[in-house]
C-alpha cells in the first residue's frame, strides 16, 4: 500500500480530513495540522482517498484529472517524466473521458512528489512560458448572439452560417505558437500575446484549484428553472451540436442549462481579481451555500453573481457535450494558472476534447461544434464584460466595489485575449 504524504494531505479541505480520521477510526477535532498528523501516523493510503479527493491533489499539481482511481492514483505517485508516454494526452473532462486511452502500462512508482520537487516544476514551466508566440489571424467578428438564437430557432442554422460541409477550411494549428488579437494601440500591426500572470499557489491556506472551485460554487445560481423556455428557443436541440436532446438526468443526451462563460472561469477569475483579496480572506469555507456566506463576502459577489446567471448569457446542451466543454476550459484555466500560453487556444482545445474521449463526436461535428462554443463566446464578450462594470448605484460597499467589478471585467478581456478568442482589434 502506498501511503499519503503530508503534502497531498495539506490540500484536502478541513471538513474532507475529518470525514477520513472518522473512517479510520481516530479523533477528528483539532485544526488542520492536527488532523493531518493523525492520517499519517494512521497510515492512510491513496486507496483510502475518494476520486474527487485525488482530483483535489491533482489539481495542485497542475496534472489532468481524467480517467479511473487506479490511474489517478498512479499519476500522483509518478514522478511526472514518463506521464505523457504511460497515459497520452488527456483532455481533462471529467472521471469518464479519459478512458479511450486503455490501461497505463504498469508504472515505475517513486515517492510522492515533495513540496520543493513542485516548485521547481513550476520554475521550469515559468521559463518555457518566456518564448514568444506568433500564429494565424483571428476572423472576423461575428452576428450578434441574438441574432444568433433567432436563427437556431427559425431553422437550426449553424451560428457561422454554414451547413457543415466546409470541415476543412480552418485547420487547426500544428506548431505551437498563436497570435493574439492586435490590440487597439497596435494601429493594425499584429500584435504577440503575452504569457498570463500565474496565479498564486496558495493563499489562506488553501490551493488555487480549491479556491477556484469554491467560486465558482458561489457564483453558479439555481438556472435550472430556464431550461423549459430555453430549450423551446432552440427548437428542442443541443446548443453546441444543434442535435434533439432528450433522455434521463446525467445521461449522454440528457438537456442540462450551461453557462457559456463557464462557472470554473468566473472562478478562477474571482481569485485573480486583486481588490477582491481582502473580502476573499472572510469567506467561510464550511458554509456550502451562497447564503450560508457573511454578508460582506455576499454584497461583493452578489453583482457577479447575478450577471453570470442572468438568461442570456445560458444555454441548453446536451450533457454529454457539457462535461466536454468544462474539460476544454479546465484543461485551459490549468495551463494558464501556471503563467504559460496556451499551444493551440481554447478551439482546438474544444475540438479536441469534442473529438475524443467516450462517445467521440465525428470530427467534422467536433469542429463545427468547437466553432459555435467560441461563436457564442464572442458574441456575449461585450454584453458580458460591460453588465459587470454596470455596478448598480447605491450598492454595498461604494466604490471599493465598482473598482472591484472593473478589475473582474478587464481580467475577463485578458482571458478572452489568452484564449485566442477576443472580437476586439
Amino acid at each position: 500500500r502506498l501511503f499519503v504524504s503530508s503534502e497531498h494531505l495539506k490540500i484536502l479541505r478541513l471538513e474532507e480530513l475529518r470525514d477520513h480520521c472518522e473512517k479510520l477510526g481516530v479523533p477528528k477535532s483539532g485544526n488542520k495540522g492536527e488532523l493531518i498528523s493523525r492520517l499519517v501516523t494512521a497510515s492512510i493510503s491513496y486507496d483510502n482517498l475518494l476520486v474527487e479527493d485525488l482530483k483535489d491533489i491533482l489539481y495542485a499539481m497542475y496534472l489532468p484529472v481524467s480517467g479511473n482511481k487506479s490511474e489517478l492514483i498512479a499519476r500522483i505517485i509518478g514522478d511526472g517524466s514518463s506521464e505523457q508516454q504511460q497515459y497520452g494526452q488527456y483532455g481533462g473532462g471529467g472521471k469518464q473521458y479519459g478512458k479511450q486511452y486503455g490501461k497505463p502500462q504498469q508504472p515505475q512508482f517513486a515517492q510522492p512528489a515533495t513540496h520543493e520537487d513542485l516548485e521547481a516544476q513550476q520554475l521550469a514551466a515559468a521559463i518555457a512560458a518566456s518564448l514568444t508566440l506568433s500564429g494565424p489571424v483571428p476572423p472576423p467578428p461575428p452576428p450578434s448572439l441574438a441574432a444568433r438564437v433567432k436563427r437556431w430557432g427559425d431553422g437550426l442554422e449553424a451560428p457561422d452560417g454554414s451547413d457543415g460541409a466546409d470541415s476543412g477550411a480552418a485547420a487547426a494549428p500544428t506548431e505551437a505558437t498563436v497570435t493574439a488579437p492586435a490590440s487597439a494601440s497596435s494601429r493594425g500591426a499584429s500584435s504577440e500575446r503575452r504569457a498570463p500572470r500565474a496565479v498564486d499557489r496558495m493563499f489562506q491556506q488553501h490551493n488555487h484549484g480549491e479556491w477556484r472551485s469554491k467560486l465558482k460554487d458561489l457564483a453558479r445560481g439555481d438556472v435550472h428553472g430556464h431550461c423549459e423556455k430555453l430549450l423551446a428557443m432552440q427548437r428542442g436541440n443541443g446548443a453546441y451540436s444543434l442535435r434533439p436532446l432528450g433522455g434521463a438526468a446525467h445521461t449522454t443526451n440528457a438537456p442540462e442549462v450551461d453557462h457559456i462563460f463557464e462557472c470554473q472561469a468566473m472562478g478562477d477569475l474571482l481569485f485573480r481579481v486583486d481588490a477582491l483579496r481582502p473580502v476573499l480572506r472572510q469567506l467561510d469555507w464550511a458554509a456550502k451555500k451562497f447564503e450560508g456566506q457573511p454578508m460582506v463576502v455576499q454584497n461583493a459577489l452578489a453583482h457577479a453573481r447575478e450577471v453570470h446567471n442572468r438568461p442570456e448569457f445560458l444555454v441548453v446542451c446536451g450533457s454529454l457535450e457539457n462535461k466536454k466543454k468544462q474539460g476544454a476550459f479546465q484543461s485551459s484555466l490549468n495551463t494558464l494558472a501556471q503563467g504559460r500560453a496556451l499551444e493551440h487556444g481554447l478551439e482546438e482545445s474544444l475540438r479536441a476534447n469534442f473529438s475524443r474521449g467516450v462517445e467521440p463526436f465525428e470530427s467534422t461535428q467536433a469542429r463545427q461544434m468547437a466553432r459555435t462554443v467560441v461563436d457564442l463566446l464572442r458574441g456575449l464578450e461585450d454584453p458580458f464584460t460591460a453588465a459587470l462594470r454596470e455596478v448598480p448605484q447605491g450598492a454595498a460597499q461604494g466604490r471599493e466595489q465598482q473598482a472591484r467589478y472593473d478589475g473582474l471585467a478587464d481580467e475577463v478581456v485578458l482571458l478572452y485575449e489568452h484564449f485566442d478568442i477576443t472580437r476586439r482589434v
